[in-house]
């Protein structure tokens, strides 16, 4: 079977504009016991989008770095990939992006939530191989327009009342951030930094609602400025998150041995190998543990290293497996084996009752193999 191959991800930094750092201590509000919440979740800032930035703007400016990394026309693309979650983002949106940056081929805008990345290569593995031309796939995620970053417990600006759960504060707004990365899907024969095994998503029923989106009225920018009317903010109601916790590592391995079950079964790996290195969705740190624990019940006898890579990013959602290989993909052996598990909200729109899961598996090419990719192509 030929296969896909992936260049190298890129991701926006506080370097590139369009985001800036923002650590604990600069948040709308003060979160009670800063030191227990760092051991908690790892998170010791998250990046923001500056003023008047748009999932658009971020996704112009991410797309330009990637290209600026490599030796391709955007105008030979075959298509143009757009993930994200962000509410009433769609084709349009895409269709800007691609034509500020001379993107040829149709556009598909995807929203699976946090399991966006592993949708988006797989329709865009699709394209590549139907068209014999590259697509570009842009993750962007604007997760501080979907947060009231009211003061939990009540007062600040506002002065509204009532329970958090009613106003979806103090939650979310804790773990997560603004990102924006993006990689090029090309078609067998070229020469790539990894070749793509698998990519899948599916479906969890989630009965209980671990993360949903609930009305607000004039909820909290991060400015501190009220958005009048009614909003949209993501909630983990009651103890939801502290269940994630439990949930989350579970459900990803889960999609990691099914990733290597259809692997096995196109027969691109045999049948006891297991990956060398997992990059999942950086969720919370908290999850490490879980995922330890999950990876020796279920792939027991293996030796798996796992990169935590959230601690200055936050939970980007769909932004954050693009974001987290940026930053360690330079470290990854040749000829090494990657997972990519996801785990998040139902989609689209953060669907009720649902949640999504899914799994990238990716070989990394040796230099020789990107040689003699480089030169048949």
């Amino acid at each position: 079977m030929k296969l896909c191959g992936l260049s190298k991800f890129v991701a926006l930094t506080s370097k590139d504009g369009g985001l800036r750092d923002v650590p604990n201590e600069d948040l709308p509000f003060k979160i009670d016991d800063l030191p227990k919440f760092v051991e908690k979740t790892h998170v010791e800032s998250r990046r923001i989008k500056c003023a008047q930035e748009t999932v658009e703007s971020l996704s112009v400016r991410v797309l330009n770095k990637l290209y600026d990394s490599v030796r391709i026309d955007p105008k030979d693309a075959g298509g143009m990939v757009l993930v994200t979650c962000h509410t009433g983002t769609g084709k349009d949106a895409a269709l800007s992006i691609a034509k500020e940056c001379g993107i040829g081929g149709k556009v598909y805008p995807i929203d699976r939530a946090c399991s966006g990345l592993p949708r988006g290569l797989d329709i865009a593995s699709r394209i590549a191989q139907q068209t014999h031309k590259h697509v570009p796939v842009v993750i962007t995620e604007v997760m501080s327009d979907l947060i009231n970053w009211e003061t939990p417990g009540g007062g600040g600006i506002t002065g509204m009342s009532g329970k958090d759960d009613t106003r979806a504060r103090g939650k979310a707004s804790k773990i997560f951030g603004d990102g924006a990365g993006a990689v090029i899907v090309k078609p067998p024969g070229h020469s790539a930094e990894f070749d793509l095994l698998d990519a899948f998503t599916t479906d969890v029923d989630d009965p209980k609602g671990h993360l949903v989106l609930i009305p607000v009225e004039d909820s909290i920018a991060f400015d501190e400025s009220v958005r009048s009317g009614i909003s949209h903010c993501i909630n983990m109601p009651g103890k939801s998150g502290y269940s994630l916790l439990r949930l989350g590592p579970m459900l990803m391995v889960q999609s990691m041995t099914e990733s290597l079950r259809r692997a096995y079964e196109c027969q691109l790996i045999t049948h006891d190998r297991k990956p060398t290195h997992v990059v999942h969705h950086q969720a919370n740190g908290g999850m490490i543990v879980g995922m330890e624990s999950q990876i020796e019940l279920q792939l027991p006898d293996s030796s798996i290293r796992i990169h935590n890579c959230i601690r200055n990013i936050g939970n980007v959602s769909a932004a954050s497996i693009p974001t987290a290989m940026s930053m360690v993909q330079d470290e990854l052996e040749p000829h090494s084996l990657i997972a990519m598990p996801t785990v998040g909200a139902g989609s689209p729109g953060f669907r009720k009752n649902a949640l999504t899961r899914g799994c990238i598996l990716v070989v990394k090419r040796g230099e020789d193999e990107r040689e003699q990719a480089e030169k048949e192509s």
